[in-house]
């Protein structure tokens, strides 16, 4: 997996490692995801990540508010994913005619999963209808067996969608806390 310059200089500093070792470390994702689970047993504040990649900054803080679920480290990186991919698109310009979809696929599954977590401020009362989170797991559910890690994701859908309110609400996902953020909503445009 790609880290960025900062990223590697960050996990130098908390591990005592070499860059050298790091980006032996790093070269797979489920390695880099254990350090990062790792290290977010310690005790970091915004400020410690404001220069951070964007993937690397919320799967440190996804995996910290996270940490006592017992959630695979796949899934939570998956969801991690998830927020990276949408988190810009939503951001700079929600797409809700992707909410009359009547047959939930995979990405308009977790385009509802970051929208309800993250941006619920932005989305109509037709959203939040009872039974959306269904509709969301259901999304899911419909790849599972390509993917069996989307079972899982499925039946935790209320729960993620809770982790990524609380992120909110702590204010994780500021726009001066996270600097990649400009490029990224220029990517998606």
């Amino acid at each position: 997996m790609h880290i960025t310059e900062a990223d590697l200089k960050y996990l130098c500093k908390e591990t005592g490692m070499s860059s050298e070792v790091i980006e032996t470390l790093t070269e797979e994702e489920q390695d880099l995801n254990l350090l990062l689970n790792q290290i977010v047993l310690k005790n970091f504040q915004k400020i410690d990540l404001i220069y951070l990649g964007f993937l690397t900054y919320i799967k440190m803080v996804l995996f910290k508010y996270s940490f006592n679920t017992n959630y695979s480290l796949e899934e939570k990186s998956y969801i991690a994913h998830c927020v990276y991919e949408h988190f810009p698109r939503i951001k700079i310009c929600p797409n809700l005619k992707i909410i009359k979809q009547k047959q939930p696929k995979e990405e308009i599954s977790q385009y509802y999963l970051v929208l309800a977590g993250l941006f619920s401020n932005k989305i109509t009362s037709f959203f939040l209808k009872e039974g959306y989170q269904d509709f969301i797991a259901d999304g899911f559910r419909r790849n599972s067996e390509i993917c069996p890690l989307l079972l899982s994701v499925s039946t935790h859908v209320s729960e993620w969608i809770n982790i990524l309110q609380l992120l909110k609400k702590d204010k994780w996902f500021d726009k001066p806390i996270i600097p990649e953020m400009r490029l990224l909503c220029e990517r998606t445009v």
